[in-house]
């Protein structure tokens, strides 16, 4: 893999460079990191917005130019949320800059302060009247299930829609699903009248 010289190839000293390691960033995060499809489209929009709001293809890598981006994205009124996850895939790519020898120094925009804000959950009364719903039609029982699986073990929907009969563990109460991010992980069913039946169910459905 060829390495350039930070005084020859640094972005600070030619802008032109930073849209050429750009892609090669990805490409190394695609192929040597086997990170996901939805992590480059991640990294590549965040580029796109960097280009797009200094107005130029290959930007040069500065502190300035980063806080002038954060400063103008602000200033048209994105959202603090949406800035942050810009900041964090322009970090990811300034920290390889860094470690690969491409710049003198490694640059770390901080994340905007954002709100706390408590997540409001269902109560028991509700969780029960959801499981407890009597289900008609394939549609609605294949809906249920879902749900009732979902709550039941803390799942994400993507976690559970990649089930299969195969994964589960009936003897321990155990459940592997497939992340979003391709690895492995095991969820608790929970000893209860039905648990089985209900994985039963959502696995021969989906």
């Amino acid at each position: 893999m060829q390495r350039y010289l930070a005084n020859a190839y640094d972005p600070c000293c030619n802008p032109l460079a930073s849209a050429d390691l750009f892609k090669q960033f990805l490409n190394e995060r695609r192929y040597l990191k086997n990170v996901t499809g939805d992590t480059i489209e991640w990294y590549h929009t965040a580029w796109k917005a960097f280009q797009r709001t200094l107005n130029k293809t290959a930007p040069p890598i500065t502190k300035t130019s980063l806080q002038g981006f954060v400063v103008a994205m602000r200033q048209r009124g994105v959202k603090p949320i949406s800035v942050n996850t810009y900041i964090k895939a322009l970090n990811a790519f300034c920290r390889w800059l860094h470690e690969e020898g491409h710049h003198r120094e490694r640059l770390q925009l901080p994340l905007l302060k954002l709100e706390k804000r408590v997540l409001q959950t269902l109560t028991d009364e509700q969780i029960r009247t959801l499981v407890g719903r009597k289900p008609k039609g394939f549609e609605a029982t294949r809906l249920h299930t879902l749900i009732s699986f979902a709550l039941d073990t803390g799942v994400r929907i993507e976690e559970a829609l990649s089930a299969r009969v195969s994964n589960v563990d009936y003897d321990n109460l155990l459940v592997t699903v497939l992340g979003n991010q391709c690895w492995q992980t095991k969820r608790l069913v929970s000893r209860r009248r039905g648990s089985r039946r209900w994985s039963c169910r959502l696995l021969t459905l989906s």
